[in-house]
């Protein structure tokens, strides 16, 4: 009969529906994997994805939201912090082997002693006995390779005070402990940080050759490529999984973005397509084409991340203001950019009232404070954000025929200007746009006669407009476009 070998691997590690949200900010949805028995892996994302979050939720040293964290009965584990602590008063002989193994505390006896017998003959006795311990214990192989690990990593001093050391000494100590405790499950963060490249390489080759199940996050590329097996992408609070290194993890990567940009696209398409039929649509058909506003809402749970939400409100309402917000909160975790782009013609001083010019300025000037108000307080927390004010060549030309149009804008000029210098130093950016002439539904022109305009180039598109907003928002982070005036051609002031 032939003989058959089946091999299981078993699951050390199951993370079920991880969540974990910071005040409105949702920074892990639902995660869920596991990791197998020698598997080395890495956690990668762009900065402030979560990563070393979750790393502290599976190691136990935060709580997450909702969510599971196991390990298999029986194994070990240990964690490397980026910013290991120790008692300050312990020594690096005492940091390092600062645990129950037997074994371990018998080999920090066997070094305290040796080197305490060379000033104390009394000791002699205790070493003998050690040496006897280790024989019946047969821990020579396995001080042979503390010793390694201990000069590899350039330790020579264990009985150096560890509050004395700098940080990078007090990550090599930090490493020592978790590679001569020898865990089953090993999670490092950022484990090459303040290392040396010697070092580096060093430890890339030991933890590559070494039979361990490893979990961990770095920035160091190579470190990534020479150690890791398979890769764990968090992205928009949600993990991909690769089962390679970190050049297969590129490959893939570029493969799915293609991919998911080519169904954006699409979806995108058909989503505004069905939002104009939404919007036309008379409530007494509602049942005779249930099937395309189920398709929309199918559009919209795919593609969550890539839809334009759509809201009608007035912002001068508060109640209105408030459903607004609760919805950005709810369906996008808080905001990055607010363009403001809100606009009442008025007339001049003696063709209104003060009653009509209210409204015109709630509309024009209040909807900037409070949605600017509103989007700070998100924004301030996360340290970034860009808010982009619509204002207008009013603000120069000062038409007597718009006297109140006129006095919001340039009022949105000012707030624009100190508002930057208010909110800069919290990371988020301000700039403010004023156009010419653009079409739009206020203007008291017919469309025929807009269009023409903009044949003249007289008049701009309002594509003209969202190209201004894209050339500010693609400036770096040390680059801000403070103000910036766009006119039609010929549309000379």
């Amino acid at each position: 009969m032939p003989q058959i070998l089946i091999f299981f691997l078993m699951n050390y590690l199951s993370v079920e529906n991880v969540s974990k949200r910071f005040d409105e900010r949702i920074l892990l949805d639902k995660v869920s994997f596991g990791i197998d028995q020698g598997q080395k892996a890495a956690l990668v994302g762009i900065n402030g994805s979560g990563k070393s979050t979750l790393l502290k939720i599976i190691a136990g040293l935060e709580p997450p939201d909702n969510g599971i964290v196991t390990f298999r009965n029986g194994i070990s584990m240990a964690f490397l912090s980026q910013n290991p602590e120790f008692d300050p008063n312990a020594t690096i002989l005492e940091a390092i082997f600062d645990s129950d193994n037997e074994m371990l505390q018998t080999i920090k006896e066997y070094e305290y002693v040796i080197f305490e017998s060379q000033h104390n003959p009394a000791l002699q006795d205790r070493l003998s006995s050690l040496i006897e311990a280790m024989d019946a214990m047969q821990a020579w192989d396995y001080e042979a390779q503390i010793q390694q690990i201990l000069s590899r990593l350039g330790l020579h001093d264990l009985h150096q005070k560890t509050k004395v050391l700098s940080g990078g000494q007090r990550k090599r100590v930090a490493l020592a402990r978790i590679l001569i405790d020898k865990p089953d499950f090993l999670i490092m963060d950022e484990p090459t940080n303040h290392l040396d490249l010697a070092v580096i390489e060093w430890l890339e080759n030991y933890l590559s050759s070494q039979q361990m199940t490893l979990l961990l996050v770095t920035h160091d590329r190579y470190f990534l490529e020479s150690v890791t097996n398979e890769i764990f992408e968090l992205e928009g609070g949600n993990i991909y999984r690769y089962k390679g290194n970190y050049s297969y993890y590129l490959e893939k990567k570029a493969e799915r973005d293609a991919q998911q940009q080519t169904e954006v696209e699409k979806a995108k398409n058909t989503y505004k397509k069905e939002l104009e039929w939404i919007r036309r649509q008379p409530k007494a058909r509602g049942t005779k084409a249930k099937y395309r506003v189920e398709a929309f809402d199918d559009i919209k749970e795919k593609f969550p991340d890539s839809e334009l939400y759509g809201a009608s409100a007035d912002i001068t309402n508060e109640k209105d203001v408030k459903r607004i917000w609760k919805t950005i909160d709810k369906d996008l975790g808080g905001i990055d950019i607010l363009i403001n782009n809100a606009a009442l013609a008025g007339d001049g001083l003696t063709n209104g009232t003060p009653k009509e010019w209210q409204y015109i300025i709630d509309t024009n000037v209040m909807g900037y404070l409070t949605f600017s108000y509103e989007s700070v307080e998100r924004m301030k927390k996360q340290k970034s954000g860009h808010i982009i004010n619509i204002g207008s060549m009013s603000a120069d030309t000062q038409e007597e025929t718009g006297t109140i149009y006129v006095a919001t804008k340039a009022a949105i000029r000012g707030f624009s200007t100190a508002l930057r210098k208010e909110i800069n130093p919290l990371g988020i950016k301000l700039s403010l746009i004023e156009p010419g002439s653009v079409i739009s539904e206020i203007h008291p022109m017919t469309k025929t006669v807009q269009r023409n305009k903009i044949k003249k180039m007289e008049m701009l598109e309002a594509e003209d407009v969202a190209m201004s907003v894209l050339f500010c928002l693609s400036q770096p982070q040390r680059c801000d476009i403070v103000s910036l005036k766009i006119r039609p051609h010929l549309q000379l002031i």
